[in-house]
């Protein structure tokens, strides 16, 4: 069992888990949702960001709280984030695995709307190698859809999230300019965009 939310033993983890989103914050990659959860050595529980919709910029320690491996919040009058099966499922499956972010970066979202592959090539993202693609658009709010995201990952260091909708080619319109000069881009039509 986890200690209680407050001990000090597990600020720096907590602290670590909310600079990591304030982070991605800052940089752009999470625009207005996402979240990081970070599983402790040989824990059977996991650190992850309470439910909570606005405001991540200012995320802190006392945001950050413990799940267990069903979703559940250890010591804490909060929920974890709806999302919390994408986190549940894949350190389940994954033992490798301690830290898991899931955000909406703008660029990704282009990939995934107009159905192409996501290849890492530069130096900085070329560790990564393939990109799996998960097929389901709407958000991971269940075990199963979880299991299913696990499935997709496999082995990979990374899954894109396939067809994110309408707000999806919304966001990527906004990036590219519009969503025709979007399909020009893609060699395909603007109707093809949205699922």
């Amino acid at each position: 069992m986890v200690h209680k939310l407050n001990d000090p033993s597990h600020m720096a983890d907590r602290e670590r888990v909310a600079k990591g989103i304030r982070l991605l914050v800052r940089e752009g990659l999470i625009p207005n949702a996402g979240h990081i959860s970070y599983r402790p050595p040989g824990a059977d529980w996991f650190w992850t960001l309470r439910h909570v919709h606005v405001g991540l910029e200012k995320i802190g320690p006392g945001d950050v709280i413990a799940c267990d491996m069903r979703g559940r919040a250890i010591d804490s009058p909060w929920e974890g984030s709806g999302e919390r099966f994408i986190y549940t499922e894949l350190f389940a499956r994954r033992p490798d695995v301690r830290a898991i972010a899931h955000f909406h970066p703008h660029m990704a979202t282009v990939f995934s709307v107009a159905g192409r592959k996501l290849l890492p090539v530069l130096m900085l993202g070329a560790h990564i190698g393939e990109v799996p693609q998960y097929e389901k658009p709407e958000p991971v709010e269940s075990p199963a859809d979880g299991q299913a995201l696990a499935d997709a990952l496999g082995n990979a260091k990374a899954v894109l999230f396939e067809r994110l909708g309408r707000e999806g080619a919304h966001r990527a319109g906004n990036v590219m300019g519009s969503r025709a000069r979007l399909a020009r881009a893609f060699g395909t039509t603007p109707d093809k965009l949205l699922p």
